[in-house]
């Protein structure tokens, strides 16, 4: 990831204490990211591919996790659903979410969940949930219609569903939703984030899929991770 040019000073947190330590500088919309997750709010992040938008979102609910929940008492029970639109990008995403994760919370466990997912690996999961889960709409929605649902997936504080425009419009998109009005049933103070590379119309954000059950603003925010590293976040009305 290349420097980010122009960024404000980084906020002391094990995140950007991460990024230092392998010669990064957060851009100046991952730390707005960062700081809108530790209040509580929900969004969208518009950002090109490459840019660094995973980071932005994925480190800052990990400083966030690691506040309330102190890793050295062993693992956690599942504590972030990501939401993925194509098995093909689950591998890759969860490589990229494990690597901050087995050095700042070594304890807490990834886990990856898929059509295509062996069972001996979903009977260990079902064993014990991972602290991280990177599952797609269809997986979720199976998850969600057990009998220990609750009991698995209530501890859950944070969804991100990526490259949220593929789901627009389908099918595959109404799963997601539903699955998420489930979730905030067991938490009603969910925050959900929507990363993503494609430029959507206010028109066409999935507001219903981020809208919280408190009364906290979203964001919206856009950057151009160029030299300039624009950033324009302003508030993204959530009814």
């Amino acid at each position: 990831m290349p420097p980010g040019p122009d960024a404000p000073a980084e906020p002391a947190s094990p995140a950007a204490a991460w990024m230092r330590q392998r010669g990064w500088q957060a851009f100046a919309f991952q730390q707005e990211a960062w700081q809108a997750i530790a209040g509580g709010r929900s969004g969208m992040l518009h950002a090109t591919t490459g840019s660094g938008k995973t980071y932005a979102v994925w480190l800052g609910m990990l400083d966030v996790l690691l506040r309330r929940h102190p890793h050295g008492r062993g693992a956690e029970p599942l504590r972030v659903v990501w939401l993925t639109p194509m098995r093909a990008l689950a591998a890759d995403t969860t490589k990229a979410l494990a690597a901050p994760l087995r050095e700042l919370a070594p304890n807490w466990t990834i886990g990856l969940r898929t059509g295509d997912t062996p069972s001996a690996e979903r009977a260990r999961q079902d064993r014990r949930m991972p602290t991280v889960l990177v599952t797609t709409p269809e997986s979720l929605t199976l998850m969600l219609t057990r009998e220990h649902a609750r009991e698995e997936l209530g501890g859950v504080e944070f969804v991100v569903i990526d490259e949220w425009h593929e789901l627009i419009g389908s099918k595959r998109g109404v799963q997601a939703q539903l699955a998420l009005a489930r979730l905030r049933s067991f938490h009603p103070g969910l925050v959900t984030w929507g990363p993503h590379s494609t430029r959507m119309a206010s028109s066409r954000l999935p507001s219903v899929a981020l809208r919280p059950q408190v009364t906290r603003p979203g964001w919206k925010l856009r950057s151009r991770a160029s030299a300039s590293c624009a950033c324009t976040p302003r508030l993204l009305p959530m009814s």
